[in-house]
Protein backbone atom coordinates (compact mmCIF):
# COMPACT_ATOMS: atom_id res chain seq x y z
CA UNK A 1 0.00 0.00 0.00
CA UNK A 2 1.42 3.52 -0.94
CA UNK A 3 0.76 6.45 0.08
CA UNK A 4 -0.31 9.46 -1.96
CA UNK A 5 2.18 12.46 -2.60
CA UNK A 6 2.20 15.26 -0.52
CA UNK A 7 3.60 18.12 -2.96
CA UNK A 8 4.91 20.57 -2.48
CA UNK A 9 9.27 21.36 -2.35
CA UNK A 10 11.33 18.26 -1.66
CA UNK A 11 13.66 18.37 1.07
CA UNK A 12 15.93 16.15 3.07
CA UNK A 13 17.83 15.77 6.58
CA UNK A 14 21.43 16.88 4.34
CA UNK A 15 22.09 20.13 6.78
CA UNK A 16 19.62 19.22 9.43
CA UNK A 17 16.93 21.92 8.47
CA UNK A 18 19.51 24.77 8.00
CA UNK A 19 18.36 24.35 4.04
CA UNK A 20 14.68 24.14 4.17
CA UNK A 21 13.44 27.04 1.84
CA UNK A 22 10.38 25.80 -0.16
CA UNK A 23 6.70 25.66 -0.53
CA UNK A 24 3.99 23.45 0.63
CA UNK A 25 1.40 21.93 -1.87
CA UNK A 26 -0.94 24.98 -1.74
CA UNK A 27 2.46 26.86 -2.45
CA UNK A 28 2.28 28.91 0.93
CA UNK A 29 6.34 29.30 1.57
CA UNK A 30 7.67 27.24 4.33
CA UNK A 31 8.60 29.05 8.12
CA UNK A 32 11.68 27.01 8.48
CA UNK A 33 14.53 29.80 7.41
CA UNK A 34 11.81 32.82 8.84
CA UNK A 35 9.98 32.42 11.83
CA UNK A 36 10.90 33.18 15.02
CA UNK A 37 9.59 30.42 16.95
CA UNK A 38 11.04 27.68 15.51
CA UNK A 39 11.95 24.01 17.34
CA UNK A 40 13.63 22.01 18.26
CA UNK A 41 15.37 23.84 21.26
CA UNK A 42 18.46 22.98 23.34
CA UNK A 43 16.78 21.28 26.42
CA UNK A 44 19.70 20.77 29.92
CA UNK A 45 21.40 17.59 30.90
CA UNK A 46 19.69 14.30 31.89
CA UNK A 47 21.91 14.11 34.63
CA UNK A 48 21.23 17.43 36.26
CA UNK A 49 18.85 16.99 39.59
CA UNK A 50 16.30 18.42 40.71
CA UNK A 51 17.39 21.28 42.57
CA UNK A 52 19.95 22.60 39.98
CA UNK A 53 17.42 21.87 37.42
CA UNK A 54 15.89 25.19 36.97
CA UNK A 55 19.03 27.29 36.70
CA UNK A 56 20.59 24.95 34.32
CA UNK A 57 17.75 25.26 31.95
CA UNK A 58 18.36 29.06 32.74
CA UNK A 59 22.33 28.61 31.32
CA UNK A 60 21.30 26.70 28.71
CA UNK A 61 18.76 28.39 26.89
CA UNK A 62 20.17 31.66 27.54
CA UNK A 63 17.06 33.11 28.93
CA UNK A 64 16.73 35.58 31.58
CA UNK A 65 14.85 35.25 35.01
CA UNK A 66 11.82 36.96 33.42
CA UNK A 67 11.20 34.20 30.56
CA UNK A 68 12.09 31.01 32.14
CA UNK A 69 10.75 30.01 35.84
CA UNK A 70 8.91 27.39 37.57
CA UNK A 71 5.31 26.62 36.71
CA UNK A 72 3.13 26.61 39.69
CA UNK A 73 2.37 23.05 40.99
CA UNK A 74 -1.89 23.56 40.76
CA UNK A 75 -0.94 24.54 36.98
CA UNK A 76 1.02 21.47 35.61
CA UNK A 77 0.25 19.72 33.03
CA UNK A 78 -1.13 16.20 33.56
CA UNK A 79 -1.25 13.41 31.23
CA UNK A 80 -3.36 10.40 30.73
CA UNK A 81 -3.38 8.28 27.41
CA UNK A 82 -5.81 5.48 27.17
CA UNK A 83 -4.20 1.92 26.15
CA UNK A 84 -4.44 1.70 22.48
CA UNK A 85 -5.37 -2.13 21.12
CA UNK A 86 -5.72 -2.22 16.80
CA UNK A 87 -8.14 -4.47 15.40
CA UNK A 88 -6.17 -5.01 12.74
CA UNK A 89 -7.34 -2.17 10.61
CA UNK A 90 -7.61 1.18 12.76
CA UNK A 91 -3.97 1.75 13.27
CA UNK A 92 -1.44 2.99 10.50
CA UNK A 93 2.66 2.50 10.63
CA UNK A 94 3.57 4.92 7.73
CA UNK A 95 7.11 5.46 6.63
CA UNK A 96 7.05 8.71 5.09
CA UNK A 97 10.81 8.74 3.89
CA UNK A 98 11.56 11.48 6.53
CA UNK A 99 10.35 9.24 9.78
CA UNK A 100 7.73 6.70 10.95
CA UNK A 101 4.90 7.66 11.97
CA UNK A 102 1.39 5.70 13.28
CA UNK A 103 -1.74 7.18 12.99
CA UNK A 104 -5.23 6.13 14.19
CA UNK A 105 -8.03 5.61 11.82
CA UNK A 106 -10.83 6.37 14.29
CA UNK A 107 -10.95 8.96 16.65
CA UNK A 108 -9.75 8.10 21.07
CA UNK A 109 -10.63 10.13 24.26
CA UNK A 110 -8.66 11.05 26.95
CA UNK A 111 -10.63 10.70 30.11
CA UNK A 112 -11.71 14.61 30.59
CA UNK A 113 -11.66 17.42 27.62
CA UNK A 114 -8.83 19.99 27.66
CA UNK A 115 -10.45 23.04 30.01
CA UNK A 116 -8.55 26.86 29.98
CA UNK A 117 -9.97 30.04 31.46
CA UNK A 118 -7.49 31.92 28.27
CA UNK A 119 -8.43 32.82 25.21
CA UNK A 120 -5.40 31.03 22.89
CA UNK A 121 -3.74 27.66 23.78
CA UNK A 122 -0.25 29.47 24.01
CA UNK A 123 -1.52 31.99 26.61
CA UNK A 124 -1.35 29.03 29.03
CA UNK A 125 2.51 30.35 29.31
CA UNK A 126 1.26 33.55 30.99
CA UNK A 127 -0.89 31.84 33.75
CA UNK A 128 0.01 32.19 37.05
CA UNK A 129 -0.98 30.53 40.32
CA UNK A 130 -4.28 32.31 41.17
CA UNK A 131 -5.47 32.06 37.52
CA UNK A 132 -8.44 29.50 37.71
CA UNK A 133 -8.14 26.12 36.15
CA UNK A 134 -8.13 22.85 36.02
CA UNK A 135 -5.61 19.74 34.69
CA UNK A 136 -4.73 19.65 31.53
CA UNK A 137 -4.48 16.73 29.61
CA UNK A 138 -2.39 16.82 26.63
CA UNK A 139 -4.30 15.60 22.99
CA UNK A 140 -3.17 15.83 19.78
CA UNK A 141 -5.51 18.55 18.54
CA UNK A 142 -7.43 20.63 21.13
CA UNK A 143 -11.16 22.25 20.22
CA UNK A 144 -13.31 24.21 22.73
CA UNK A 145 -11.35 27.48 22.72
CA UNK A 146 -12.11 30.20 20.47
CA UNK A 147 -8.65 30.42 18.52
CA UNK A 148 -8.55 27.45 18.66
CA UNK A 149 -11.84 26.89 17.12
CA UNK A 150 -11.21 29.26 14.77
CA UNK A 151 -8.14 27.26 13.00
CA UNK A 152 -9.93 24.27 12.86
CA UNK A 153 -8.38 23.10 16.21
CA UNK A 154 -4.72 24.06 18.15
CA UNK A 155 -2.15 21.45 18.06
CA UNK A 156 -0.15 20.34 21.24
CA UNK A 157 2.92 17.96 21.20
CA UNK A 158 4.36 16.10 23.80
CA UNK A 159 7.80 14.87 23.35
CA UNK A 160 9.78 11.99 24.73
CA UNK A 161 13.08 11.46 24.59
CA UNK A 162 14.95 8.31 24.11
CA UNK A 163 18.75 7.15 24.81
CA UNK A 164 20.30 4.30 23.42
CA UNK A 165 20.12 1.23 25.72
CA UNK A 166 22.92 -2.07 26.70
CA UNK A 167 19.88 -3.80 27.44
CA UNK A 168 17.13 -5.68 24.88
CA UNK A 169 14.80 -3.94 22.43
CA UNK A 170 11.94 -1.82 24.66
CA UNK A 171 8.78 -4.07 24.94
CA UNK A 172 7.24 -0.67 24.60
CA UNK A 173 8.19 -0.01 21.01
CA UNK A 174 7.49 -4.19 19.73
CA UNK A 175 4.30 -3.44 17.84
CA UNK A 176 5.21 -0.68 16.14
CA UNK A 177 8.79 -1.38 15.05
CA UNK A 178 7.04 -5.36 14.17
CA UNK A 179 4.85 -3.11 11.68
CA UNK A 180 7.50 -0.74 10.19
CA UNK A 181 7.54 -0.35 6.61
CA UNK A 182 11.40 -0.51 5.22
CA UNK A 183 10.08 1.25 2.19
CA UNK A 184 9.46 4.79 1.51
CA UNK A 185 5.79 5.47 1.10
CA UNK A 186 4.58 2.64 2.25
CA UNK A 187 1.83 1.90 5.00
CA UNK A 188 1.64 -1.06 7.26
CA UNK A 189 -1.30 -1.88 9.98
CA UNK A 190 -1.07 -2.60 13.19
CA UNK A 191 -1.61 -6.61 14.05
CA UNK A 192 -4.71 -6.90 15.36
CA UNK A 193 -4.39 -7.36 18.99
CA UNK A 194 -0.93 -5.58 19.24
CA UNK A 195 -1.56 -3.04 21.68
CA UNK A 196 0.46 1.03 21.76
CA UNK A 197 0.78 1.82 25.27
CA UNK A 198 1.49 5.61 25.56
CA UNK A 199 1.00 6.23 28.62
CA UNK A 200 4.07 3.84 29.85
CA UNK A 201 6.19 5.78 27.21
CA UNK A 202 6.29 8.80 29.69
CA UNK A 203 8.48 9.07 32.21
CA UNK A 204 7.50 7.93 36.39
CA UNK A 205 5.19 10.45 38.19
CA UNK A 206 8.49 11.22 40.45
CA UNK A 207 10.72 12.26 37.16
CA UNK A 208 8.18 13.76 35.31
CA UNK A 209 10.38 16.65 34.60
CA UNK A 210 9.90 18.68 31.30
CA UNK A 211 9.69 22.28 29.29
CA UNK A 212 7.34 23.61 27.23
CA UNK A 213 7.05 26.93 24.58
CA UNK A 214 5.54 27.89 21.86
CA UNK A 215 7.66 26.54 18.97
CA UNK A 216 6.74 24.41 15.11
CA UNK A 217 6.86 21.68 13.61
CA UNK A 218 10.25 20.51 12.89
CA UNK A 219 9.40 19.36 9.89
CA UNK A 220 8.55 21.70 6.50
CA UNK A 221 6.68 23.53 6.13
CA UNK A 222 7.82 23.90 10.27
CA UNK A 223 4.83 26.05 10.35
CA UNK A 224 4.26 27.64 14.43
CA UNK A 225 1.81 28.22 17.27
CA UNK A 226 2.22 24.98 18.46
CA UNK A 227 2.58 24.30 22.33
CA UNK A 228 5.49 21.71 23.06
CA UNK A 229 6.05 20.26 26.35
CA UNK A 230 9.24 18.30 26.65
CA UNK A 231 10.65 15.56 29.19
CA UNK A 232 13.81 15.57 30.23
CA UNK A 233 14.00 11.96 31.75
CA UNK A 234 14.43 9.72 28.33
CA UNK A 235 13.04 5.87 27.50
CA UNK A 236 15.34 3.47 26.61
CA UNK A 237 15.98 1.93 22.66
CA UNK A 238 17.99 -0.81 21.94
CA UNK A 239 20.77 -0.76 19.22
CA UNK A 240 19.04 -3.44 17.38
CA UNK A 241 15.98 -0.97 17.42
CA UNK A 242 17.93 2.34 16.49
CA UNK A 243 19.28 0.27 13.61
CA UNK A 244 16.08 -0.74 12.29
CA UNK A 245 14.64 2.73 12.42
CA UNK A 246 17.91 4.27 10.90
CA UNK A 247 17.37 1.86 8.12
CA UNK A 248 14.06 2.87 7.35
CA UNK A 249 14.67 6.31 6.92
CA UNK A 250 18.19 5.23 5.29
CA UNK A 251 20.03 6.32 1.80
CA UNK A 252 19.32 3.97 -1.09
CA UNK A 253 20.17 2.93 -4.01
CA UNK A 254 17.35 2.46 -6.64
CA UNK A 255 17.47 0.65 -10.02
CA UNK A 256 14.41 0.87 -12.41
CA UNK A 257 13.89 -2.38 -13.50
CA UNK A 258 13.48 -2.63 -17.28
CA UNK A 259 10.49 -3.78 -19.77
CA UNK A 260 11.28 -7.73 -19.00
CA UNK A 261 11.53 -7.39 -15.36
CA UNK A 262 15.09 -7.87 -14.85
CA UNK A 263 17.20 -4.49 -12.83
CA UNK A 264 18.92 -2.06 -14.87
CA UNK A 265 22.38 -0.96 -14.40
CA UNK A 266 21.89 2.49 -14.38
CA UNK A 267 21.29 3.06 -10.26
CA UNK A 268 19.82 6.58 -8.49
CA UNK A 269 20.99 7.19 -5.64
CA UNK A 270 18.84 9.17 -3.01
CA UNK A 271 19.31 11.20 0.24
CA UNK A 272 16.44 10.32 2.66
CA UNK A 273 12.54 11.79 1.48
CA UNK A 274 13.92 12.50 -2.01
CA UNK A 275 11.30 11.64 -4.81
CA UNK A 276 11.76 8.21 -5.68
CA UNK A 277 12.24 7.31 -9.57
CA UNK A 278 9.94 8.60 -11.53
CA UNK A 279 6.95 6.28 -12.89
CA UNK A 280 5.22 3.10 -11.47
CA UNK A 281 7.66 2.36 -8.04
CA UNK A 282 6.93 -1.13 -8.48
CA UNK A 283 9.36 -0.80 -11.48
CA UNK A 284 12.10 0.38 -9.08
CA UNK A 285 14.29 -2.19 -6.83
CA UNK A 286 15.38 -0.59 -3.86
CA UNK A 287 17.87 -1.62 -1.26
CA UNK A 288 19.91 0.10 1.96
CA UNK A 289 23.01 2.10 1.07
CA UNK A 290 23.86 3.45 4.14
CA UNK A 291 22.09 4.06 7.66
CA UNK A 292 19.67 7.25 7.89
CA UNK A 293 19.31 10.38 10.31
CA UNK A 294 16.85 12.58 10.91
CA UNK A 295 17.37 15.62 13.62
CA UNK A 296 16.84 19.28 13.37
CA UNK A 297 19.61 21.67 14.42
CA UNK A 298 18.36 23.46 17.72
CA UNK A 299 16.81 26.60 17.01
CA UNK A 300 17.38 30.41 18.78
CA UNK A 301 14.54 31.41 21.46
CA UNK A 302 13.98 34.78 20.21
CA UNK A 303 12.85 35.80 23.98
CA UNK A 304 10.33 33.31 23.81
CA UNK A 305 9.20 32.35 27.01
CA UNK A 306 9.56 29.08 28.39
CA UNK A 307 8.31 27.41 31.60
CA UNK A 308 9.54 24.66 33.27
CA UNK A 309 7.62 21.86 35.22
CA UNK A 310 9.44 19.41 37.99
CA UNK A 311 8.22 16.67 39.42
Amino acid sequence: MQAPPKGGTPWNWGFAGDDWNGVDASGRPWRCLSGLRQSPINVPPLSVKRDGLLSSILNILGSGGDDTDEIPRNLRTTWFYPRLVSNGSNVEVINNGHTIQVEWLSPFAADAPLQFNTATVTAVLSMDAYDPAVRMHIVHRVTGLPACDAAGGCIMVTGVLFELGSGGDNPLLEAIWEAMPLREGAINFLRAGADIRLGDLLPPLSTRNYVTYEGSLTTPPCSEGLLWHVFLQPQKISQAQWNKYRRAVGFRECNPRNATGTTSTASHRRLLATAQPAGNPNNVTCGIAAYGYNFRNAQKLNDRVVKVGLA
